[in-house]
C-alpha cells in the first residue's frame, strides 16, 4: 500500500513538472541538469519521508544522511549558480544575491513547493536520525 501511494504521488507530481517547467527540454544544458537535480531530490525526499512515517525492519539512517548530503550540495550548487546567472531568469535580473534566493522561496510555483518540502523533509531527516540513532529501529 505505502509503495501504491508513493507511486501515485511521483507520477502526479512527475505530470505537475513537466506541465509546469517547458526550459526543461528547451533551456541551457545547466539548467536542465540543475532541474533534473532537482526531480532526483524531490523524490529521494519523498522516500525519505515515508521512511519516517512508515519505517521498516531495516535502518535507512545511512539513506536519509545521503538525502540531507545531496540537498545540502545541490542547493549550494543551484543558488550560487541563480545568483551568478539571474540574468538567465526572468525577474531576477535587478535583485541581490539574498534577493535572489528569497525570491525563488517565495513565489510559489512548482519548484518553490519542492524547495519547501526538501526543507521539512531536511528536518525530517534529522528526526529520523535522532529517533534511530542507536542503529535499530524503534517500535513503540
Amino acid at each position: 500500500m505505502r509503495y501504491l501511494l508513493l507511486f501515485i504521488l511521483i507520477l502526479l507530481f512527475t505530470i505537475m513538472y513537466f506541465m509546469d517547467a517547458p526550459h526543461f527540454t528547451t533551456g541551457n544544458p545547466t539548467q536542465r541538469l540543475i532541474s533534473y537535480f532537482n526531480f532526483l531530490l524531490f523524490f529521494s525526499s519523498i522516500i525519505t519521508v515515508s521512511q519516517y512515517f512508515w519505517p521498516g525492519d531495516k535502518n535507512q539512517a545511512a539513506f536519509q544522511m545521503f538525502n540531507m548530503l545531496f540537498a545540502v550540495v545541490f542547493y549550494i550548487v543551484s543558488f550560487t549558480y541563480l545568483v551568478n546567472h539571474k540574468d538567465a531568469y526572468d525577474g531576477y535580473m535587478y535583485l541581490t544575491g539574498f534577493g535572489c534566493i528569497q525570491h525563488f522561496a517565495l513565489r510559489w510555483d512548482i519548484f518553490s513547493i519542492m524547495f519547501w518540502f526538501i526543507l521539512v523533509s531536511f528536518c525530517i531527516n534529522i528526526l529520523y536520525l535522532v529517533r534511530y540513532r542507536d542503529g535499530a529501529p524503534v517500535y513503540s
